[in-house]
């Protein structure tokens, strides 16, 4: 019977094939995300802020494989770990002005700029932050309540440190659960940011979060059709400040007056008020795949690590062969002949005799000077003709011909056959001078 037990190394390769696999359903290395993304628990972390939206908005979700969302949404850009070049910025204008909502709110890293290019700022929505060096330690910050327009119903909690309101039961969440009365709290001092907002002076801008020395950390504007919400810092969205009450409630009504868009002024009514939260992630995640790196991003890993299998059991196969060995009947040296009649075909389908004659004019030259020395010269035809005994004007008329030819492209080969059949008789007939007799 046959010995069907696996050889040592068919368990190795099969064990790597089984691993590549694997990590197309699992990514074993885990993901190499921000420490302050929506997927991270640290105290920078936004996941708590995704998870209360997600049980207080009917629509909320990730953004990672593009600038913007294809529809209009409130996209929430919060503490990227890039700060959006120039073209990005360009397409987050676009997004605002057909429709979209921005909520804008800086990190530490893009803060950072300020001490070498300049404040951060957005020009195609008017957004500019600048870096202030010292905080005063008993600034307290109000959050003034945005203005309502009627048609939309406001749920008020019950005390001032109430948490967040619970989602309905059912599958239906009502982002209007979220609306509570203004309220005026001390930040602690953790949170307060040394950075401030510059409002635009060609937009008809809402202070939303100001301390008392005037400086503004929170302001609203629209731009086109859109409405921009700025932050000077991303610390009132992190999960350290989602854990006391005043601070989880001042995030969450900025978040929702931002996807409140645009008033409809002839309706009276929020024209956005079921507007999908979209949490942006590309930035974040752009930042963290780069180099060859982007092989194994979220996008591309799968298709890599089937390239990679593929290329293994290839690899593997050549250690199973089935058969003799294949005998490999191949000459290192061929006949001088086979390798001009290789050439000549050559010459013969690229349909360019010119070169053929040029070429056999630099070896005639060549082969005159090595038997016959510098005397003999094919320019020379008066000498030619003395030495092979042929007539003058043919060996003058032959050699313009010949001269004319090696500098022209496509020539036919019936043409070049017939030049290079007289330089083989010149070239005979001169050598035959330096022959002896009987030789």
């Amino acid at each position: 019977m046959r010995n069907r037990r696996l050889q040592s190394p068919d368990l190795i390769w099969l064990c790597a094939a089984a691993m590549l696999v694997l990590l197309q359903i699992w990514w074993l290395p885990g993901e190499s995300g921000s420490a302050s993304d929506s997927y991270s628990t640290s105290i920078d972390g936004k996941l708590g802020l995704y998870r209360t939206l997600s049980r207080l908005f009917p629509s909320v979700r990730r953004l990672a494989v593009g600038i913007v969302p294809p529809h209009a949404a409130t996209l929430v850009l919060i503490g990227p770990d890039r700060f959006p070049g120039q073209l990005e910025q360009q397409r987050l204008g676009e997004f605002v002005r057909h429709g979209g909502n921005l909520l804008f709110a800086p990190g530490r890293a893009n803060m950072s700029l300020a001490d070498s290019a300049g404040d951060p700022e957005i020009r195609s929505l008017q957004i500019r932050i600048s870096r202030e060096l010292t905080v005063s330690d008993n600034d307290t910050t109000s959050f003034q309540d945005p203005a309502q327009p009627t048609g939309s119903p406001i749920a008020p909690t019950e005390s001032k440190d109430s948490k967040v309101p619970q989602a309905e039961s059912g599958t239906e969440k009502a982002a209007d659960a979220v609306r509570t009365q203004s309220t005026k709290a001390q930040l602690p001092a953790w949170l307060r940011s040394d950075a401030r907002v510059h409002i635009p002076e060609s937009a008809a801008a809402q202070v939303l979060l100001q301390s008392d020395d005037g400086r503004i950390e929170a302001a609203s504007w629209t731009v086109g059709r859109g409405r921009v919400v700025v932050c000077s810092s991303a610390d009132l969205f992190s999960n350290r400040s989602l854990l006391f009450p005043e601070t989880r409630l001042q995030a969450i009504r900025l978040v929702e007056h931002c996807a409140a868009g645009v008033s409809d002024e002839d309706e009276g009514s929020r024209n956005d008020a079921a507007s999908p939260i979209v949490i942006s992630e590309y930035f974040n995640a752009s930042d963290a795949f780069r180099g060859t790196g982007v092989l194994l991003s979220p996008a591309l890993r799968s298709g890599t690590l089937q390239l990679l299998l593929s290329a293994m059991l290839a690899v593997w196969m050549t250690f199973h062969r089935f058969g003799p060995t294949i005998d490999n009947d191949f000459r290192l040296r061929r006949s001088l002949c086979e390798s001009a009649e290789a050439v000549g075909n050559l010459q013969f389908r690229l349909h360019d005799g010119g070169a053929v004659v040029r070429s056999y004019l630099d070896y005639l030259t060549s082969s005159l000077r090595r038997h016959l020395g510098s005397a003999v010269r094919l320019e020379n035809t008066e000498d030619l003709a003395r030495r092979t005994g042929m007539p003058l004007d043919a060996i003058r008329e032959k050699m313009e011909a010949a001269q004319r030819l090696a500098l022209t492209s496509g020539v036919a080969p019936g043409q070049a056959a017939e030049t290079i059949q007289w330089l083989t008789e010149l070239q005979r007939k001169l050598l035959a001078v330096t022959r002896k007799p009987g030789t």
